[in-house]
């Protein structure tokens, strides 16, 4: 149906289509979802666990609302986001853009163009940039501009559900003390997970009892204890996001350190966690501008992650875990594109310099809420995952990454989508990058 409730002879709708049970908690996205470009689709399914499992169609993003993003995905929105710099005590708009008079805060060598509209006072210049915040009222001004009525209306219409079975399929269970699945049944002849690249974008796995189980290869779960061993003399340095942040947060907590800022005063741009009783050093650092953060920070928290991998010796000591998305999915296809490639040339540099042993890896996108609708614009779902793709294509040849499928993950997870996932299914990430860290130390799952 369309956004005036009326049959439709088209698709290009965006699904998301699972098979669930409630408990225990299991579920798994659809295989293949044909579009018949006619208004009807085909979702095909493997069933992979006993028990009563029913179905879930969410509408993810109407066909009619695709238009509306796609000037985003393109470079081509007028205002993507508003930036306040502030030069000493006063704030200066500013944003992304080639008119003059303005400031060049930018770092060519690693693709990072950042422009600021000049400072109007005369007393000052472009030097005297002290602070910068993303001006969130001023960008959901700007994005409610370019809606009308029937714009909003389409956007309403967002991760809305559309259908939702009770009993649909029984599948008789062998022993009633137990519910059987694919991982319980074959996993003993499955290889554990290694680093192999990106996958394609597909169904790469389910959920049964909030556990995570990849279909081609086996896990191992890791305890605390399991953690500490598995990452004893280890150095971890993450980049990226507070998505990426949120994994080094498990960490610390598992390792009971301190985390402590190195850019002050006091703020979430730098951290860094020594633990001295299990000698594991754990780093976090944003991968500099773009940001979304609405706070207002000192530039010398600015610091982007290929500038520092260039700094890094590496070696069989240092793990590197890597984020790019969610403050890029505004920025557009060709930014995000020539950002990705400065930081895999500087992932190049630091493995050609290093000795060996260095282990690399990196997850994607997630699902996401949205609090303000008119955000869509910049950050919907559909935005993410053409980004998505291209991040998968330009790192498909590089085996030897360790990939996290946050996206197939967070599609069927047991909680609402948020842009920051709830704490068990960090806990499923860090299982990931273990078992491909040192999965000879701990139990299978």
């Amino acid at each position: 149906m369309d956004s005036l409730n009326r049959s439709k002879s088209y698709g290009g709708d965006m699904f998301r289509v699972k098979l669930f049970s409630g408990k225990p908690y299991a579920a798994v996205n659809a295989d293949h979802l044909i579009d018949f470009q006619n208004g009807t689709y085909l979702a095909i399914f493997r069933i992979l666990w006993e028990g009563q499992i029913d179905l879930q169609v969410l509408l993810v993003h109407p066909a009619e609302a695709i238009p509306l993003f796609l000037p985003t995905i393109k470079g081509g929105r007028s205002v993507k986001a508003l930036y306040k710099g502030g030069f000493e005590t006063k704030d200066d708009t500013g944003k992304m853009h080639q008119e003059k008079p303005f400031c060049n805060f930018s770092d060519h060598q690693i693709y990072a163009p950042w422009y600021c509209s000049s400072p109007k006072d005369n007393l000052l210049n472009c030097s005297h940039w002290k602070t910068h915040a993303t001006d969130k009222a001023a960008i959901q001004k700007l994005l409610q501009a370019e809606l009308d009525q029937t714009a909003e209306e389409i956007l309403k219409r967002s991760k809305s559900l559309v259908y939702r079975s009770k009993g649909l399929i029984t599948v008789q269970q062998r022993d009633n003390s137990t519910t059987a699945h694919y991982s319980e049944i074959v996993g003993s002849k499955l290889p554990y997970c290694k680093p192999e690249g990106p996958p394609p974008i597909k169904t790469n796995g389910y959920f049964f009892h909030n556990i995570w189980y990849p279909l081609n290869c086996r896990i191992k779960h890791f305890s605390k204890e399991d953690i500490l061993e598995c990452l004893n003399g280890k150095t971890v340095r993450v980049f990226g996001d507070s998505t990426s942040r949120q994994v080094y947060e498990v960490l610390q907590k598992f390792l009971k350190c301190e985390s402590i800022p190195l850019d002050p005063p006091r703020n979430s741009s730098r951290l860094e966690c020594r633990c001295r009783i299990s000698n594991v050093t754990l780093h976090f650092q944003f991968h500099g501008l773009p940001t979304k953060g609405s706070t207002v920070s000192p530039i010398s928290g600015i610091h982007y992650a290929a500038n520092d991998i260039d700094r890094l010796e590496g070696g069989s000591g240092t793990i590197i875990f890597l984020s790019y998305w969610a403050h890029f999915t505004m920025t557009g296809m060709d930014f995000y594109k020539k950002r990705l490639e400065s930081v895999r040339d500087a992932l190049d540099r630091l493995l050609a310099r290093s000795p060996p042993g260095t282990k690399i890896y990196m997850k994607g996108a997630n699902t996401r809420n949205y609090s303000v609708k008119t955000y869509q614009l910049i950050s919907s779902d559909w935005i993410a995952l053409q980004f998505e793709f291209v991040l998968r294509e330009l790192y498909k040849d590089y085996k030897e990454f360790g990939f996290i499928d946050t996206w197939d993950i967070t599609q069927v997870q047991p909680f609402p989508d948020n842009v920051h996932p709830k704490a068990p299914i960090i806990s499923n990430y860090i299982d990931r990058l273990m078992t491909y860290t040192c999965e000879r130390k701990v139990r299978f799952v």
